[in-house]
């Protein structure tokens, strides 16, 4: 009797544990330029599905104010073309050879000239680009705040970790 209970023990365990085996949800490691090339390719499908273009000026101007991690700020006025993207907008003011690390706002105009859209931008330091789904279209008028974050991926790791462990 104990035999048979053994057999069919190490039966389940093994069907069980096979089961797990048979699905191979591992994800294989890939070079970040794959993994660049695979977004790229996923934007451009996205972007020939979108029917809807966003109302643009074919001209006017936007601002960039660039602020390091002590405080000093610059700002500069550019020209708009027709069809510019915050990423653009970000390649055009240098400001991607500046900084690593930054925190981007997008403070849009509205009908009361008292009052902006604001509107954070979510920056992938790791691939130097906005994330896809924060790539709005620059209008006249557009302020963009890009400030330097003074700490790094490490600091942001430990900073978690503190989180989680409750410190």
């Amino acid at each position: 009797m104990k035999v048979v209970r053994f057999l069919y023990f190490t039966a389940i365990i093994g069907i069980l544990s096979g089961c797990s085996m048979m699905g191979n949800n591992e994800q294989i490691m890939r070079a970040p330029d794959e993994l660049l090339s695979e977004k790229t390719e996923m934007m451009q499908l996205a972007a020939k599905q979108v029917t809807y273009q966003t109302p643009q000026a074919a001209f006017g101007h936007y601002t960039v104010e660039i602020q390091n991690a002590y405080g000093a700020k610059q700002r500069a006025k550019f020209e708009l073309r027709q069809g510019m993207f915050l990423q653009d907008a970000l390649r055009e003011s240098k400001v991607l050879d500046q900084f690593n690390f930054m925190t981007i706002k997008l403070r849009r105009p509205t009908a009361d000239p008292m009052r902006f859209l604001p509107l954070d931008i979510e920056f992938n330091p790791e691939f130097r680009r906005i994330e896809p789904i924060n790539d709005y279209a620059i209008h006249d008028g557009d302020y963009i705040i890009v400030r330097q974050q003074a700490t790094g991926e490490l600091d942001e790791m430990i900073g978690n970790l503190r989180s989680q462990a409750g410190f």
